[in-house]
């Protein structure tokens, strides 16, 4: 419990705030911009912050004497703890020069809280999936509005500035896979990338898994979804950094603990306010307005195959242009664009190779600049594999696979424009939603 209780309310944070006010009273107006009384915790600060208010609305000095009159006033001050507690007050902070590391802690406390609110009206059944995202989403964004507008400071737009010039060095986005990362050197802008897969064998987890490593790097994705909602999306990015099954999500049954780190897995990918998630986009145009309006840094598509086409082809000829089309986005808007897309059936289980496999048309893998496969090894294929990494036999791989939680896969680069084509084999564990390098295996 004392866990849950870190996570909603830090008191010294509230109480240094409102120190820093009687110390300094010229930075209420900054504050004020920031902060509302609702987002303290104790009811005591939410009545003596609206005090402070209200005495610089009258442009009058704020400090002991006044502050005490106007909770006096307003009928207030035996509530807060008297005189005494507004004097103990003025005495918690030495100097004002920390007070908006204070205002990032109250802030993020009141997150926390309109995240546990939001998710128990949620597993009470008082509000829907669509409702939570929504919601949540809303008041994450309108709390980090209030301290973005702190960036119009000398040294923000310095910060900007430095960024835009080093934007033309233009170095690519890591991807995060140590081996797409060495061979394709990283995701640039005017490149389009495909990840193609047959059924089941993790080409959106892969898509995810990258999704996560790019906005830790600070950049923002917009996410186009086909297939899934966008809280099955989020999800699934839970359960990847947190190990709780979706099932339990879906079934809004989690214990604390979970729900401690439910939380914490929704701070962490909310801290950047960089990812955009769309389930109702479905055609080449709607993208192009969420690029315009968002400007993201990547675009992936789950899948090329279900979109929506525009146009008066049909056919094998119909899917070639909606190829084209998402190319012509990737040079329009210099951006790298991630499409997936699906492998034939008639591949059976048959390393993937060349455009022949591709599902609909050749001409998706012509106009990518990088392909990716993702491909589950034969059993003469797994046994080499076997041999390279010191596991006796077959028996003992698919073992070791149910006590890893995993499957045994390959990650193939079928394509590199730029460079050499190549297979490396990786864990893809399911539950987790992410592969990881085969070597983990042997730390069973």
């Amino acid at each position: 419990m004392n866990n849950s209780n870190n996570l909603i309310k830090n008191t010294e944070a509230e109480q240094s705030i409102l120190g820093s006010i009687l110390l300094d009273s010229t930075i209420i107006e900054e504050l004020e911009q920031m902060l509302s009384e609702d987002m303290f915790y104790h009811e005591e600060h939410k009545y003596i912050f609206s005090a402070i208010k209200e005495i610089n609305k009258r442009n009058e000095v704020i400090d002991i004497i006044t502050l005490t009159e106007e909770l006096k006033r307003k009928g207030h001050l035996n509530n807060i703890g008297g005189i005494s507690y507004i004097t103990s007050l003025s005495t918690i902070v030495p100097t004002v020069s920390n007070f908006m590391s204070y205002v990032s802690i109250v802030i993020e406390k009141y997150k926390n809280r309109n995240i546990i609110d939001k998710f128990n009206k949620f597993s009470l059944g008082e509000i829907d999936d669509n409702t939570l995202i929504y919601q949540l989403e809303n008041d994450i964004n309108k709390a980090n509005q209030k301290l973005i507008k702190k960036d119009s400071s000398i040294t923000a737009i310095s910060e900007r500035a430095f960024e835009y010039i080093n934007d033309e060095i233009n170095e690519g986005i890591k991807t995060g896979i140590k081996f797409l990362d060495e061979t394709i050197g990283g995701l640039y802008g005017g490149e389009l990338t495909t990840i193609a897969a047959k059924s089941g064998r993790g080409k959106t987890a892969l898509a995810l898994q990258i999704l996560r490593n790019v906005i830790f790097q600070g950049k923002k994705v917009l996410f186009i979804s086909g297939e899934m909602s966008d809280i099955q999306i989020l999800f699934r990015n839970i359960a990847s950094l947190t190990g709780i099954s979706v099932v339990k999500m879906k079934n809004r049954n989690l214990d604390d603990k979970e729900i401690v780190k439910y939380i914490q897995a929704l701070s962490i990918i909310n801290q950047e306010n960089n990812l955009y998630i769309n389930d109702s986009v479905n055609t080449v145009s709607g993208i192009k307005r969420e690029i315009k309006s968002i400007k993201p840094s990547l675009v992936i598509i789950d899948y090329l195959q279900i979109l929506d086409y525009e146009g008066k082809e049909v056919g094998e000829s119909k899917f070639a242009d909606l190829s084209r089309q998402i190319k012509k986005i990737t040079l329009d808007f210099n951006i790298p664009v991630i499409q997936l897309a699906q492998l034939n059936d008639e591949l059976k289980d048959e390393r993937p190779k060349g455009d022949r496999v591709m599902r609909s048309s050749k001409q998706i893998y012509m106009d990518s600049n990088s392909v990716v496969y993702i491909h589950r090894p034969t059993e003469k294929e797994a046994l080499n594999y076997c041999k390279t990494m010191g596991i006796e036999d077959i028996r003992e791989l698919r073992r070791r696979e149910k006590g890893f939680g995993a499957n045994l896969s390959e990650i193939i680069i079928a394509k590199n424009r730029d460079g050499e084509s190549g297979f490396r084999p990786y864990w893809y564990i399911g539950n987790l939603f992410s592969f990881e390098e085969c070597k983990k295996i042997q730390e069973i």
